[in-house]
């Protein structure tokens, strides 16, 4: 008996090139992957529970390289296989021979030469033969390469073995396998396998892998499994990207490199009937501390083009952001304009749109310390030297319904305001709160439909100094003056046509009314149309009630038509009623109870004219 000891990494590309391909249009196209460790490929062994001795009486053996062939009972190797991919050329081995009983050779070929053992030296088949002699226990002998089956063939990744006398023990291990530097075109394979089917390494500097096309696509990937969870595509870099240059240093990068183009420089969609946040046409994320999960730049500074631009077509929302912890204190969305452009431009074009523009719910308490916190949505016009405003709301509509309005506030809980004014400047003259309308209809109206309460508070330093209660009645802590200077009621006249200054009487034909007076020292003379009335009642229907009409002076100093038909008037003379229609005169030594109406405050003496008069009625 002898023992053979053999290294197992001598010359292996050599015996693929020189010895096991000869002839080959392949010879020089082939590259050898090496596994980690040897793996066990066949063990015959009984006392291992293998198949058995090889024997010459069996005939050709057919192995294979595939995890279901080298697991099963005929090989008996590793129970998980090698991880060898389908598509190789050959195997690189080494092989262990135990109690050989007869000398001869044990030859290794390419099923797809046939049955027969190839004679040596027939290009791509050229069989792999060792030759132990009886007795001989080597380890390690015969480390070579075995080719196997093609692809397009009946038995991929399969070979022949055949012993030529007797019988022997093998153990087969794989040390590496050889797989073809490149493929004929055009190239198509369908495979099985759970290990990484086509891997490329480059060490150097180059590319790893490069597609070009002059029409059709350059590369094309696609799942056909619609159970497969895992990714169709993983780019991984571990690089540090290049801060000066964002088109280098990424795991990936698109250029859509056509100044006339419309195509996109990354497109992605996704077709699914649910909308869960990673079913996304594309999604981006960052996993670390910093970094953005989706950056966004419009490069060309004397573009037009949109750097962002999210439309959907949809029954859902175009854009949603989100902020998901609870203890972030960033915004959600952050908007900087350094430009004279608007810095957020919403529109609504459809005319028939009845839901909000925008709406904006905060759920938090706000902050009473600080007004500019805590709120649904805060707006600072932050320029000492500007006119603009915090915000401006403007509504462009025929109807004046309570709610068409350029602001409109709203307070729905049992407190709060539904509009506050403040002017937080102690040093300023700023107005807080000022109403202008250049229409026909009312600056400003006050409604109260509540069952308590006033209609308006004014305070001064918290205290309160008016108010106007619910029943319409005002109380002011300072009193009240007036521009006019006499308390006046408006007063029905039926078809008569009065003017201020004009002397009325009651009207004796018509209850409740008025006309001119037009009989001297007429006792049914009721006083004088007020021009300015400081103060004029309306005993109709109050406020509720237009403010025209004639209004009797019932108090005060107004204009009085008068006549010096009687006599010319001094100061403190008493008026009466005249002859001349709507004319009073000065009164007589005569004077009748009831007939006086005030007394004069200037001395007149015309035929026709006004005068001052205290009104007086005795």
């Amino acid at each position: 008996m002898r023992t053979l000891l053999r290294s197992p990494y001598v010359m292996i590309r050599f015996a693929l090139h020189a010895i096991l391909l000869t002839g080959s249009a392949y010879a020089d196209q082939l590259s050898y992957v090496p596994l980690s460790q040897p793996c066990r490929l066949l063990d015959s062994r009984l006392s291992t529970g293998g198949p058995g001795p090889l024997t010459a009486a069996h005939g050709n053996y057919l192995f294979g390289t595939s995890a279901l062939d080298i697991s099963g009972s005929a090989q008996h190797g590793s129970s998980v296989g090698c991880g060898i991919p389908s598509g190789i050329e050959a195997i690189s081995v080494n092989m262990n021979m135990l109690n050989t009983t007869a000398a001869g050779n044990i030859a290794t070929w390419n099923p797809d030469s046939g049955a027969t053992v190839p004679n040596i030296g027939t290009g791509v088949y050229n069989p792999t033969v060792v030759s132990p002699v009886a007795g001989e226990v080597a380890f390690n002998t015969g480390y070579t390469t075995i080719p196997v089956g093609g692809i397009s063939g009946s038995n991929p990744g399969r070979f022949y073995l055949k012993v030529a006398n007797g019988q022997i023990d093998m153990t087969i291990n794989i040390v590496g396998f050889w797989v073809p530097d490149f493929f004929s075109l055009p190239y198509a394979t369908t495979q099985s396998y759970s290990g990484t089917l086509f891997s490329i390494t480059n060490s150097g500097a180059g590319a790893g892998i490069a597609a070009s096309s002059n029409g059709g696509t350059a590369a094309f990937f696609t799942n056909s499994n619609s159970s497969n969870t895992a990714n169709t595509l993983q780019v991984t870099s571990n690089g540090q990207g290049v801060i000066a240059d964002h088109s280098q240093g990424n795991a990936g990068n698109f250029f859509m490199n056509n100044t006339s183009g419309v195509g996109a420089g990354v497109r992605g969609e996704v077709n699914s009937i649910f909308g869960n946040n990673g079913t996304a046409g594309v999604y981006g994320t960052s996993s670390g501390t910093g970094g953005y999960g989706g950056y966004f730049e419009h490069s060309n500074a004397s573009g037009f083009g949109m750097a962002l631009y999210a439309v959907t077509a949809g029954q859902g929302v175009a854009a949603h952001f989100e902020t998901s912890p609870t203890s972030n204190t960033q915004p959600t969305v952050q908007i900087v304009q350094n430009g004279t452009g608007e810095s957020l431009d919403v529109a609504s074009t459809n005319n028939t749109n009845t839901t909000n523009i925008v709406n904006v719910t905060a759920n938090g308490p706000g902050v009473i310390a600080d007004h500019s916190q805590g709120n649904a949505g805060n707006f600072f016009m932050n320029n000492t030297s500007g006119v603009g405003a915090g915000v401006r709301g403007e509504v462009n509509s025929i109807f004046g319904n309570n709610g068409t309005a350029g602001v409109y506030g709203v307070a729905s809980g049992t407190g709060g305001y539904a509009g506050y004014f403040e002017h937080s400047e102690t040093t300023g003259f700023g107005i807080t709160l000022q109403v202008i309308t250049y229409d026909q209809g009312t600056a400003m109206v006050v409604d109260h439909e509540g069952s308590g309460g006033n209609i308006a508070i004014f305070q001064s330093s918290g205290l309160n100094k008016a108010r106007i209660d619910k029943n319409g009645k005002g109380y002011f802590d300072g009193g009240t003056q007036n521009s006019g200077a006499d308390l006046a009621e408006f007063i029905p006249v039926g078809d008569a046509v009065l003017q201020p200054g004009d002397v009325v009487e009651i009207d004796p034909t018509t209850p409740d009314s008025f006309r001119l007076a037009t009989e001297a020292y007429s006792t049914r003379v009721a006083g004088v149309i007020s021009t300015k009335p400081g103060v004029a009642l309306n005993a109709e229907n109050g406020a509720q009630a237009a403010a025209e009409g004639p209004a009797l002076a019932l108090a005060g100093r107004v204009p009085v038509k008068a006549s010096n038909i009687n006599g010319a008037i001094h100061i403190g003379d008493l008026l009466v009623a005249s002859s001349i229609p709507g004319y009073a005169m000065r009164a007589d030594t005569s004077i009748v109870p009831g007939a006086v109406i005030g007394k004069a405050l200037a001395n007149f003496d015309a035929h026709s004219g006004t005068l001052p008069m205290l009104v007086w009625m005795h």
